[in-house]
C-alpha cells in the first residue's frame, strides 16, 4: 500500500470515530471490555490479560452475580476486587440487609468510582421486599427440588469463524514438507445453559487455524473441546442452625483452582502486576468451570467445598480435589532407553505431523486439598497438593538457568496461608515448600489511610531451588522461583474526579534465568495520572522499568550483564456518552540495551455509535517503531470471548471496523475486519507463520443466540 492510500484511509476512519463501544440487553458492545482496558492501563504490558482470563470474564458478564446472595467466593471471582472491597461489601448486607439499588455501593469507602462503574456490569441487585409475596417466576418464591432450580434458566449459543484473505507458508506447503494438516479457518462454538445461578453446564469446541477437522488424525472433529457442569448450594440465612457438615459448591469436568495467595496452586493466573495484587488479600479458595478456548492450566476430573463448622462469624471449609488429563510433551530417549519427558507443551497448536505426534504423549495427575478457617476478620488456611507423571520429568540442556528445574516423576508441594482483613488494614501473606526442600513466601500489607489515600506494600521471597508446578503469585520474573523483592505502591484522589497512581518495584535474582547468566537486578516505577469530569476522560501515564540481561561475548565467550531499560508513555482523551464515544491516545517507547538505543510512537483514534439493534465501532492507528524492543500495543474491540491487543513494530498502519446487529430478541450477528498494513518489509512473520505479503486482512463473523 502506498502513503496516498494510508492518508486517504486516515482520514477515512477519523471521520468514524465517532463510533461506540457499549451494549444494553439487546446489543452486545460490551462496555465491560472498555472499562476493564482503562483499569489496565497501570498494568505491564507484557503481563497483558490472558485469553483465558478474558473468557472467564464475559462469561460472568453474561452469566451476572446477584450482589444480596453473593458468597464471598462468588465475589472474590471478579479480579479488579480486593479483598478488603469484598470484606465492605459483606459487612454491608450484614449489617444493613439487601441492596436495593447500584446507588447504595457509593456508601462504601473503599469502591472508587472507576471500581464501582467495572463492578456494576458483573452484578444485579435482586431483592425480596418486606412481607410481599414475590410474583410469579421470581427468583425467591417458594419452589422445591428441580421445579425451583430450573425456574430460572438461560441458554446461550455463540458460533465463531476466522476468515485470512491470505496465507501462510503452512497453508502452501504440503505437510510430507512440515506444512499445515488442516485449513486456515479458525472455527468454534460455546454452549452454556444456567438455572438459577446455582446450576451452570458449559461445553465448548475450537479449532485453530491449520489444524485438521475430520482428518489426518483428529477423527473427533474439533481439535479441542471443554465442558463442566458445577453447582452451588445456596446460601442459609445468618439465623439459620447449622447442621453438620455442608456442600458449598462441587464442579465435575475441567475447572480451574486457586488457594492461598497462588503458591502452591493458582489456575486463575494471567492478568498483570497491579491487577494481579488487588487479588493477593483473599484466604478463601475458588473454583471456577473451564470454558476457555485455552489448552492449559485447567485441572480435569472433580472438586468439592464443604463446610464443616460454622458459628456466627467463625467457619471452617475444606476444599478437595482430583484430576487426571493428557498433556502433550516433547519425549526424549535416555542412553539406558527409558522415555522421559523433555518439555511440556502448552501452545495448544496441532497443525503439523510433529505437533500431532507430540499431542498426548504424556498424562499427569493430581490431587491434593485445602482447610481454610475463618474468624471474624482473620483468616488462615493450610494447602496441599501432590502430582505424578506417567513419565519422569527431564528438561533437556546443561543450560545454568535450568538446574533447578523441577525434575523426577512426582512432586509434593505444602503451604500455609494467613490473613486479617478490615476496612483499615489488610494483612495477608502464604509461606510453601515442597519436595526441593526449599522455601518460598509472600507476603503484603494495605493500608487506606483516608477516604482519599491507600498504600500497599508487597515482600516475596522465592527460593532458586523451590517449584510448584501449578503455582502462580506476582512476580516480576514470571515465576514462583529465584526472585526476592519489595513492591510499594499508592492511590490518591486529592480532588474529585482526579486520581494519582503509581508503584516502584525491586527485585533481585539470585540465580540465572533464562538469557541472563548470572545473579541480577530488575527496577520498575510506573506513574498514572487520571482526570475524569462529566463527559471527559483524560489520562497520562509513565512507566519505566530497567532490568539486567546478558551482552555480547568477550573473546573469553563470556556474556557481561549489561541494562536494558524501557520508558513507555501514554496518554489519551475521551468524550463519551450514551449513544457515541470518541477517543484519541498516544503512545511512546523509549528503549535501549547496552550502547544501543530504539525508540517508538503510535497515534490511535478508536471510537463508536450505538442505537437499540446496531452498534459500530471502528479503529484506526499508525504506528513507527526503531524495532522489536521498542514495540506497542493498542486495546482493539473483538467479538464475544475474544480479547484483541495486536502489537505493532516497525512502520505501518492497523484499522479494524465492527458491527453488532441484534436479529430480534434472540438472535444476534457480529462481524469485524481488520488489516495491518506494513511500509518496511515484504512479508510478515518468519517460519511456517510468514506471509508473503506486506499485509494481512482477516474477516471475522459471529452469531449468538440466546434462549
Amino acid at each position: 500500500m502506498n502513503h496516498n492510500r494510508s492518508v486517504l484511509l486516515l482520514l477515512i476512519f477519523l471521520l468514524a470515530s465517532a463510533f461506540v463501544d457499549a451494549q444494553n440487553k439487546t446489543n452486545p458492545a460490551l462496555p465491560w471490555q472498555k472499562m476493564y482496558e482503562d483499569w489496565l492501563d497501570v498494568e505491564d504490558v507484557d503481563n497483558e490479560l490472558s485469553q483465558q482470563q478474558y473468557e472467564f470474564l464475559q462469561d460472568l458478564y453474561n452469566n451476572k452475580i446477584d450482589i444480596n446472595h453473593a458468597s464471598r467466593e462468588d465475589l472474590e471471582q471478579l479480579p479488579f476486587l480486593s479483598a478488603q472491597q469484598v470484606e465492605d461489601i459483606e459487612e454491608y448486607i450484614y449489617r444493613y440487609g439487601e441492596m436495593k439499588s447500584a446507588g447504595e455501593l457509593q456508601m462504601i469507602a473503599s469502591i472508587d468510582a472507576v471500581t464501582r462503574r467495572l463492578l456494576l456490569q458483573f452484578v444485579t441487585f435482586r431483592f425480596a421486599p418486606g412481607n410481599v409475596r414475590p410474583a410469579k417466576d421470581s427468583l425467591y418464591q417458594e419452589r422445591k427440588g428441580l421445579a425451583k432450580l430450573f425456574s430460572h434458566t438461560r441458554q446461550e449459543l455463540i458460533v465463531s469463524g476466522k476468515i485470512p484473505t491470505y496465507k501462510r507458508r503452512g497453508d502452501k506447503l504440503s505437510a510430507d514438507k512440515g506444512g499445515y494438516l488442516g485449513y486456515q479457518w479458525k472455527h468454534s462454538f460455546r454452549y452454556t445453559l444456567t438455572a438459577s445461578n446455582r446450576l451452570k453446564l458449559s461445553f465448548v469446541g475450537a479449532q485453530d487455524s491449520g489444524e485438521p477437522f475430520f482428518c489426518d488424525g483428529n477423527g473427533k472433529g474439533y481439535d479441542y473441546y471443554s465442558g463442566y457442569i458445577l453447582y452451588k448450594v445456596p446460601r442459609k440465612p445468618l439465623d439459620k442452625a447449622f447442621h453438620g457438615p455442608r456442600l458449598r459448591e462441587v464442579v465435575v469436568g475441567r475447572y480451574r483452582l486457586r488457594a492461598g495467595m497462588g503458591l502452591v496452586i493458582n489456575g486463575n493466573s494471567g492478568y498483570g502486576k497491579a491487577s494481579m495484587l488487588q487479588s493477593l488479600g483473599r484466604g478463601y479458595t475458588t473454583i471456577t468451570g473451564h470454558s476457555s478456548r485455552s489448552e492449559a492450566n485447567y485441572l480435569q476430573g472433580a472438586a468439592a467445598t464443604v463446610r464443616l463448622f460454622e458459628h456466627k462469624q467463625t467457619n471452617l471449609d475444606l476444599t478437595a480435589f482430583a484430576s487426571w488429563r493428557k498433556i502433550d510433551a516433547t519425549l526424549d530417549t535416555l542412553e539406558s532407553g527409558k522415555t522421559v519427558i523433555a518439555t511440556i507443551l502448552r501452545t495448544g497448536y496441532h497443525r503439523t505431523r510433529s505437533e500431532m505426534n507430540r499431542r498426548n504423549d504424556a498424562s499427569q495427575w493430581a490431587a491434593g486439598g485445602n482447610l481454610n478457617w475463618r474468624w471474624q476478620r482473620w483468616h488462615a488456611g493450610l494447602t496441599g497438593l501432590y502430582t505424578q507423571f506417567d513419565k519422569a520429568l527431564q528438561p533437556k540442556g546443561n543450560q545454568r538457568y535450568r538446574q533447578w528445574a523441577p525434575r523426577g516423576q512426582s512432586f509434593w508441594n505444602l503451604s500455609v496461608d494467613y490473613g486479617y482483613t478490615s476496612s483499615v488494614v489488610n494483612f495477608s501473606g502464604e509461606t510453601a515448600t515442597g519436595d526441593c526442600g526449599a522455601v518460598a513466601t509472600i507476603n503484603s500489607l494495605s493500608l487506606q489511610l483516608s477516604s482519599s489515600l491507600s498504600v500497599v506494600a508487597l515482600q516475596r521471597f522465592y527460593s532458586y531451588k523451590f517449584y510448584s508446578l501449578y503455582g502462580s503469585s506476582f512476580s516480576a520474573g514470571g515465576s514462583v522461583q529465584n526472585e526476592s523483592g519489595v513492591y510499594l505502591g499508592a492511590v490518591w484522589r486529592p480532588l474529585r474526579g482526579f486520581t494519582v497512581e503509581g508503584y516502584g518495584d525491586i527485585a533481585y535474582f539470585s540465580w540465572a534465568k533464562y538469557l541472563i547468566s548470572h545473579a541480577s537486578h530488575y527496577y520498575e516505577t510506573m506513574l498514572n495520572l487520571r482526570y475524569e469530569h462529566n463527559d471527559w476522560t483524560f489520562s497520562a501515564r509513565y512507566r519505566w522499568k530497567d532490568r539486567q540481561q546478558d551482552g555480547e561475548s568477550n573473546r573469553d565467550g563470556t556474556k557481561p550483564l549489561v541494562w536494558q531499560s524501557e520508558q513507555r508513555m501514554r496518554v489519551f482523551a475521551e468524550f463519551s456518552r450514551e449513544v457515541w464515544n470518541a477517543r484519541l491516545q498516544l503512545d511512546g517507547a523509549l528503549c535501549s540495551k547496552g550502547d544501543k538505543h530504539n525508540h517508538g510512537w503510535m497515534a490511535t483514534a478508536q471510537g463508536g455509535w450505538r442505537c437499540k439493534h446496531i452498534a459500530l465501532w471502528a479503529g484506526f492507528s499508525y504506528f513507527n517503531t526503531s524495532d522489536y524492543l521498542s514495540r506497542l500495543y493498542a486495546y482493539e474491540r473483538g467479538m464475544l470471548y475474544s480479547m484483541s491487543i495486536p502489537m505493532s513494530y516497525g512502520e505501518g498502519i492497523r484499522y479494524s471496523f465492527l458491527f453488532s446487529a441484534s436479529l430480534g430478541s434472540h438472535l444476534t450477528l457480529n462481524g469485524k475486519v481488520s488489516t495491518a498494513d506494513y511500509f518496511d518489509r515484504n512479508h510478515i512473520s518468519s517460519g511456517m507463520q510468514q506471509i508473503d505479503a506486506s499485509s494481512q486482512t482477516d474477516v471475522e463473523l459471529q452469531l449468538r443466540v440466546r434462549l
